[in-house]
């Protein structure tokens, strides 16, 4: 017999799971044993740390004074989904279990269930301590059609109707910016006489760090096409105005 530890929970989702709450003895769950439940991955992303660039080098650009000329920073992609849950459901499980999930609550993940790869969200309910894992309920979309239809134990085949089918939209992992990232900025800040203003920012933890503000003035060359750096980034200059600036980014930073 399936030593089984009870537990009631509270989640983002508000999600209370039940086992036993009439005094009865805990039972080896029924049905076959599958396949854990995972999160699910989208084979069409592509998850990891990306450099972002704004606008791409060889791009053709017009910024008014104070707006980014050009700015690099580095973010988190993920190939992963959250779900929302439009409406309330529950559903009563083995052995007197029950579990009832509430709507629009955020960042619950998607989950894929079984061989057959359903839409699942799955909550964490305890720990089998025969096979030493976590017990998790998920709620399923059988028909892949944006509905959950059915309950089931994360680990087993055997489903169980919930009480209503319950609508729910899935959502991209937004991307992040891990602790202690970069990012650089580079702002034009005008025109007088014959030469530009450019200050360069460097941010780290989305907080700028003065030591690495600089504001540098460029002469322009008479003729329209003048290069200038800063730390190997180079931009050239196609036209300049009190107002405006047309160029394009050449090279990166170093």
């Amino acid at each position: 017999m399936k030593k089984i530890m009870s537990l009631g929970l509270s989640l983002r989702m508000i999600v209370v799971i039940g086992f036993c709450l009439s005094g009865c003895t805990p039972l080896a769950f029924p049905g076959n044993t599958i396949y854990d439940a995972s999160i699910y991955h989208d084979k069409n992303k592509t998850a990891g740390i990306r450099t972002i660039r704004t606008p791409e080098l060889n791009i053709i650009k017009t910024m008014e004074v104070g707006e980014s000329l050009y700015e690099k920073t580095q973010r988190i992609d993920f190939d992963t989904y959250e779900v929302v849950l439009l409406e309330n459901t529950q559903a009563s499980l083995f052995n007197g279990g029950f579990i009832k999930a509430t709507a629009n609550q955020e960042n619950v993940p998607l989950y894929t269930w079984s061989d057959k790869n359903l839409k699942a969200i799955c909550f964490h309910a305890g720990m089998d301590y025969d096979l030493n894992k976590p017990i998790k309920i998920c709620l399923l979309d059988i028909e892949n059609n944006g509905l959950f239809t059915q309950a089931a134990y994360s680990y087993k085949d055997i489903m169980y109707p919930l009480s209503n089918s319950a609508q729910y939209k899935l959502i991209s992992t937004p991307p992040k910016y891990d602790k202690g990232y970069f990012r650089y900025i580079a702002l034009y800040q005008g025109k007088i006489d014959n030469k530009i203003k450019i200050s360069f920012r460097e941010f780290i933890d989305d907080t700028s760090r003065p030591a690495f503000t600089q504001d540098i003035e460029y002469q322009l060359d008479k003729d329209s096409g003048t290069v200038v750096g800063f730390k190997g980034l180079r931009i050239k200059v196609l036209k300049a105005t009190n107002t405006d600036i047309m160029y394009s980014v050449i090279q990166d930073y170093n």
